[in-house]
């Protein structure tokens, strides 16, 4: 019937669960649903009771979570001449729900609208910073608003959508319309 409560010792983060616990037969204090949430690394636990020396537990580590967000990373509000590829990939980040990166997970990315090319065209796993960026995203050849998207099965924020502007590119030839054989005084 000893009333023990656990808490982080060390390194930070959110800890739920039914605490604190009283003591069974035998002297042992069961936190079967304790849960842990922030981010990614080093961690213990203490444990105390009134009356009692209180122990901390033996380091161990905080991993990532279940992907749980989709977000755009970079490459967005871009823009390049009609016909290229943006200077910068359009780039997603998963993360779980203490926004710690999640790696090996699917992020598709299409285009939605202004026509272009994305490369790959089949599902980018992320990487251990969580991103998954494609390799090139050309516009398409007339000049406006082009859009792409990323959708990652599951998650919130998804699907997303990049934005960029497809610009008229510089004069490469001229030609004459009209006007030859004009005549007329000059003044």
């Amino acid at each position: 019937g000893i009333v023990v409560t656990a808490a982080i010792g060390t390194g930070g983060g959110v800890l739920t669960g039914t605490n604190p616990v009283a003591t069974i037969s035998g002297g042992v204090a069961a936190l079967t649903d304790l849960v842990m949430t922030g981010l990614v690394g080093g961690r213990t636990l203490d444990f105390t009771a009134t009356g009692i020396t209180g122990v901390t537990s033996a380091p161990f580590t905080l991993e990532a979570g279940l992907p749980a967000q989709l977000a755009i990373h970079a490459g967005d509000n871009d823009s390049a001449t009609a016909g290229t590829a943006v200077p910068i990939p359009p780039s997603a980040q998963v993360t779980d729900a203490s926004a710690n990166p999640v790696a090996g997970v699917d992020v598709t990315f299409a285009v939605d609208s202004g026509g272009g090319v994305v490369v790959p065209t089949t599902p980018v796993p992320t990487d251990t910073a969580g991103l998954a960026t494609v390799t090139n995203w050309t516009l398409g050849p007339l000049a406006g608003r082009n859009t792409l998207t990323a959708n990652a099965a599951g998650l919130a924020g998804s699907p997303l959508t990049f934005h960029a502007t497809a610009m008229v590119g510089a004069a490469t030839s001229i030609s004459k319309s009209s006007g030859d054989s004009l005549t007329g005084p000059v003044s």
